[in-house]
């Protein structure tokens, strides 16, 4: 006899020993999702936030299984999407680190060099148009 969704949950709940198990259920939608984020820790991220979720989800407001694997899939595509925020907001953030460290560094170099005309249109040409 195969044990339900909410039944291995409640007993996840109670001992966090079959958390293998439930996995199963979630890992097409984990590698699907995993796949879009499209960086190389996002499988792991996914299954941490799960292994959280079901730690603290109250179960009593499900009615049946089919309801847990819903709510459940539905906050896996809700943490990629926050998780995809994060990742193109960290990318735009070290771009603009990156560019800062340079012009930094051309300031730095600006006094009496042979190269800072070298230097400065090799920032210029990095400019993207508009």
């Amino acid at each position: 006899m195969d044990i339900d969704l909410l039944e291995k949950l409640i007993i996840f709940q109670k001992n966090k020993n079959n958390f293998m198990e439930i996995l199963s259920y979630f890992n097409p939608k984990i590698k699907y999702l995993s796949y879009k984020l499209k960086y190389s820790e996002a499988e792991t991220d996914l299954i941490i936030f799960l292994y959280e979720l079901i730690a603290k989800i109250k179960l009593y407001k499900f009615v049946s299984s089919a309801d847990a694997l819903r709510y459940i899939k539905r906050c896996l595509r809700n943490q990629a999407i926050k998780l995809s925020y994060k990742v193109n907001r960290d990318k735009n953030f070290l771009i603009f680190n990156s560019d800062h460290e340079s012009l930094e560094s051309f300031n730095e170099n600006n006094s009496i060099n042979d190269y800072s005309d070298v230097f400065f249109n090799d920032l210029i040409s990095s400019l993207k148009p508009r």
